[in-house]
């Protein structure tokens, strides 16, 4: 039988053992896109001022990157572990959840939430910002939206529309917080 030897990424590179890197966060603002037209470098403050609108019409050469902001959390990723021959196991594709809660009830969002029932097939290109990062590679993840209106019978409670975001593969790339998405 062959002997399979993967190699490793470099080494623990993380500088001090004494002052980790540590974050606290949560999702504070979702981009998101039809169509596909990938970023030379995500991280890149120019390229996104180039591709941000929320208010100029998609073309049929240009589909603008939107923005929704609000609260939102992205937990841990679910995968099933596969038993095979040998005793090996093999671990299925990642699935992954964004939970956002959109309270600001304006009509581009109550459209929005409109369009996303009207298509469920549409798929999106996807950006998430949190813990002054930027997530979701120069692609953006290829995500499903599902969208829910929610009204609690708490008079002390915001309407909100409820936002689940999914996509699979792996997680997502990561880059520092471009000035232009910052808040």
């Amino acid at each position: 039988m062959a002997l399979c030897i993967p190699t490793l990424p470099t080494p623990n590179t993380c500088p001090d053992a004494c002052s980790p890197t540590v974050e606290f966060a949560r999702i504070d603002s979702i981009r998101f896109r039809l169509g596909d037209a990938p970023f030379a470098d995500f991280g890149d403050n120019a390229e996104w001022a180039a591709r941000l609108s929320d208010s100029a019409p998609d073309t049929a050469t240009e589909k603008y990157i939107r923005t929704i902001y609000g609260i939102g959390d992205y937990p841990e990723s679910s995968t099933d572990k596969i038993e095979f021959s040998l005793d090996r196991v093999l671990y299925s594709e990642k699935q992954h959840t964004i939970n956002f809660e959109i309270d600001n009830i304006c009509q581009a969002h109550l459209d929005l939430l409109r369009f996303t029932e009207e298509h469920p097939s549409f798929q999106y290109r996807v950006w998430f910002t949190g813990a002054k990062s930027v997530h979701g590679g120069n692609e953006g993840v290829l995500a499903s939206f599902v969208m829910k209106k929610v009204i609690s019978a708490n008079r002390k409670e915001l309407v909100k529309i409820k936002m689940e975001i999914s996509f699979k593969g792996l997680t997502p790339l990561t880059k520092p917080l471009p000035e232009i998405l910052k808040v």
